[in-house]
């Protein structure tokens, strides 16, 4: 007779931290200016963020107005396919705020 069978399988994953990706844009040959506000989950919106804004701005904004996000990693690069001035690409890593 045929011989019963148990095989166990398991996976696991480790929890990753949240990323938010966005780029600003313009159309040809403007300016982008202005400013945004970011949100994440349940938590913001933040106080308005400059479009320019630089990496000491942005944490300076969101440590005061969203300091429940914790520690958030932003990094800002050009973005040169809208054919507009002052655009970027923008990725803000949430380091204590894990998904996964």
């Amino acid at each position: 007779s045929p011989q019963q069978e148990v095989q166990i399988i398991s996976t696991s994953a480790l929890p990753q931290p949240g990323i938010i990706s966005f780029h600003s844009t313009a159309d040809v040959g403007e300016t982008v200016g202005g400013y945004f506000r970011l949100s994440y989950g349940i938590y913001g919106p933040s106080a308005p963020i400059p479009a320019n804004a630089d990496s000491n701005i942005l944490h300076a904004i969101l440590s005061y107005s969203l300091p429940e996000i914790g520690n958030v990693t932003v990094t800002r690069q050009p973005y040169i396919f809208c054919a507009c001035l002052n655009a970027f690409s923008w990725q803000f890593t949430f380091n204590d705020i894990s998904e996964g």
